[in-house]
């Protein structure tokens, strides 16, 4: 067997086996399963066609892309940040609509404790057009230079540990930034900072996933190319 046949088998393998591994710590998945559960007085889940509709006004296609314009909040078994906590998924951008503010940060994802939300949030999100997170107390803006392109899929990650976050954008490395953070999350929202539909996100967002654990670079790039 030539080398350059057999050096091509080795890195197919191992990111097989690193897409494997990062299956082994999948905590819940868009589609949504009932590994999250909606809390009360939250928009409801219903049945759509094998996934998840989150209301009557919100788009599904039929690629499991969502257009979130609603809001949706789980409860969840309480998420450990020293244990790790991984995001992954695709999002779209669309331009923001008129009356909303052009330069405001628009939510993706936002974690807190529902006994001390102020001092426990973790946001990360789109502002000015990049990917940038927000980790409250100390307050502290996590700013990345990944553009998130208007009407374009891509790809992004963000792992939160107790001393860093690191943020993906498709294929290329990470760019981590030193936190301090010893929190637990028991509530989630996807598209919306608030129940006010305060600076939703515009755009639609596909292959959710949350991982209840850190993963690492390797394992991060396995999702991304066995989805791309």
């Amino acid at each position: 067997m030539k080398r350059s046949v057999f050096l091509w088998l080795v890195v197919l393998g191992m990111t097989a086996l690193s897409g494997r591994a990062a299956n082994s710590k999948l905590y819940a998945q868009w589609p949504l399963t009932n590994s999250l559960f909606m809390s009360t007085g939250a928009v409801s889940l219903h049945p759509y066609g094998g996934g998840v509709k989150l209301s009557d006004s919100a788009a599904v296609f039929e690629d499991g892309a969502v257009g979130l314009g609603d809001i949706t909040l789980f409860g969840t078994p309480m998420l450990d940040v020293a244990e790790g906590i991984t995001v992954t998924g695709w999002i779209k951008p669309k331009e923001i609509e008129e009356g909303f503010s052009k330069t405001a940060p628009y939510t993706l994802i936002y974690f807190y404790d529902s006994k001390d939300r102020g001092k426990t949030q973790f946001i990360f999100r789109i502002l000015d057009g990049k990917l940038n997170a927000f980790n409250a107390d100390p307050a502290k803006n996590i700013f990345s230079s990944f553009a998130a392109t208007e009407d374009e899929w891509s790809f992004f990650a963000f792992v939160l540990k107790s001393d860093a976050v690191d943020i993906y954008m498709n294929q290329y490395p990470p760019q981590t930034t030193a936190i301090s953070n010893s929190y637990q999350y028991d509530r989630i929202y996807v598209g919306a900072l608030n129940t006010d539909l305060a600076r939703p996100y515009r755009g639609l967002i596909k292959n959710l996933r949350l991982y209840k654990e850190a993963l690492g670079p390797k394992e991060i790039k396995a999702i991304y190319q066995s989805e791309k």
